[in-house]
């Protein structure tokens, strides 16, 4: 799904089912109240010209992307290789149907 990652519900803290989150959404830091969330491998960062993707790897090896505007990338930068947190808000999560 273009823009969005596919998620179990699950891996979230979300109970049972798929949710999609959008990449342009999420944040590099730990979840907080309101937020959902999950701890991730950087595997790739390249700059696209507005923005920054990111790649990760989850806990059970699902890719995740990141898009993040240049100057959120520049007040915490990130390196592939790096373990970092990702969050969304809960809201955010967007349950699929089956």
């Amino acid at each position: 799904m273009g823009g969005h990652n596919v998620l179990p519900a699950d891996l979230l803290g979300l109970g049972r089912g798929v949710v999609a989150l959008r990449a342009d959404q999420a944040s590099l830091h730990a979840p907080g109240e309101d937020e959902v969330g999950l701890d991730a491998a950087v595997s790739l960062v390249e700059y696209q010209g507005t923005s920054i993707q990111i790649r990760l790897a989850a806990p059970d090896g699902r890719v995740i992307q990141v898009l993040m505007d240049e100057s959120a990338f520049d007040a915490a930068p990130v390196a592939a290789g790096e373990r970092v947190s990702l969050s969304w808000r809960r809201e955010s999560a967007r349950p699929l149907a089956a």
